[in-house]
């Protein structure tokens, strides 16, 4: 009898600690940036006088998350801060900053779990568009092309008012890779409308 509880102790023990191997905050894929015992999202509070939002949705989106060891992770809760091009996610009610380790994030829109939008790293266009910059993949094979979904911070005034306002703009770029370099850039969205409308 001491046998069978010495067994069934030690194999509960084994399968608690392979879980903790796996366990996001274990592996240190994630850094915290805010706490949510105020309430108030950390991120968003830098932007009190900007109209609009930094997120691609202000709702938390349904996604999975790919580390570059192949290690990943289903059904979280996600934000893309577009102005800072950065993903957030929700791990019991507490958001973390995701690293440059995460190779793949997949966003799905609802409740739609067939359609994600992928975004991956690891493209190198320029100094600023490096490979720790994530790109949305709009499609990929030998000729891959991939969006570059940016908000920006300006500057506009109102009709009749003096004063400067600052908002968030939406600048999307798109560019082309062939077997993995980058070839061509500049275009609009009209050259992807019906191929790639996403």
């Amino acid at each position: 009898m001491k046998k069978i509880n010495l067994t069934l102790f030690f194999s509960t023990l084994s399968i608690l600690s392979f879980s903790q191997t796996v366990d996001m905050t274990g592996r240190k894929v994630f850094d915290q940036i805010f706490d949510y015992s105020s309430n108030k999202e950390f991120v968003a509070s830098q932007y009190t006088d900007v109209k609009g939002s930094p997120y691609f949705s202000d709702k938390w989106l349904n996604g999975k998350v790919f580390l570059n060891d192949q290690t990943w992770f289903d059904n979280l809760q996600l934000k893309f801060d577009q102005y800072n091009n950065s993903f957030i996610v929700n791990w019991h009610d507490t958001a973390f900053q995701i690293s440059s380790a995460v190779k793949q994030v997949v966003l799905y829109r609802a409740s739609d779990t067939l359609n994600g939008l992928v975004f991956r790293n690891g493209y190198a266009v320029n100094e600023k568009i490096n490979k720790k910059i994530y790109l949305q993949v709009l499609e990929e094979g030998k000729i891959s092309f991939l969006r570059y979904r940016k908000k920006e911070m300006n500057d506009y005034a109102e009709y009749g008012d003096a004063t400067k306002y600052k908002r968030f703009e939406e600048v999307n770029r798109y560019f082309i890779f062939v077997d993995g370099d980058f070839k061509r850039d500049n275009f609009n969205q009209k050259e992807f409308t019906g191929c790639f409308a996403r």
